[in-house]
This record gives C-alpha cells, structure tokens and sequence, in this order.
C-alpha cells in the first residue's frame, strides 16, 4: 500500500471514530445516584457561584453568586429572582432535574 493511501485509509477511520455518536457519555445510573446523593443531605440554604460558558454578552458569563434559600433560587449577584427573568439559575436539584429531563 502506497503512503497516500494509507495516510487517506488512516485519516477516514480516525474520523469516523471520532465522529461515532456515543449515546451515554455519563451513565444514568450515574448521575441519577449523584442526584439522590445529594437529595439525601438534605441541603435547603446555600450560595453557589455559577458561570456560562458561550458567546454571549461578557455580562452574561461573568461568575454569579447565587442564593437558594428553602430550595429556591432568591437571589442572582445580589439580584432578586423576580427582577432576573432568566432560567439559567436553577438549584443544585433544578440543574439535576434539567440534566435527566434533556437525555430523555
């Protein structure tokens, strides 16, 4: 076999192989434990910091101090909820919630 054509034989399997769909790059089982981790401590009050990640606006991806209070998002950067009117705050068991509803 002549370089060329190995080198194209090479290049294709590659590329299939890195383009082969994998349907559970997290296992189910997996995160529904981590969710029912979590469920089990029973955490209703904390602040966590959460960042996006794309091409938005730098205000958009700039860290963000969330408050959950009673398992509810009260607060983003100090912000009241009502006044954020966005769905990309969510409580730990909201982002747990929002992961299992998408792989369906």
């Amino acid at each position: 076999m002549k370089a060329p054509q190995f080198i194209f034989i090479l290049g294709m399997f590659l590329f299939y192989v890195a383009c082969a769909k994998n349907d559970e790059p997290f296992p189910e089982s997996t995160l529904g434990a981590d969710a029912e981790k979590w469920e089990a401590l029973s955490i209703k009050d904390y602040d966590y910091t959460l960042q996006i990640s794309c091409f938005c606006m730098v205000e958009y991806t700039m860290p963000k101090r969330i408050e959950v209070r009673d398992n509810k998002v009260i607060s983003v950067a100090g912000v009241p909820i009502e006044k954020v009117n966005d769905p990309s705050y969510r409580t730990i068991n909201g982002f747990y919630e929002y992961i299992i509803e998408q792989r369906k």
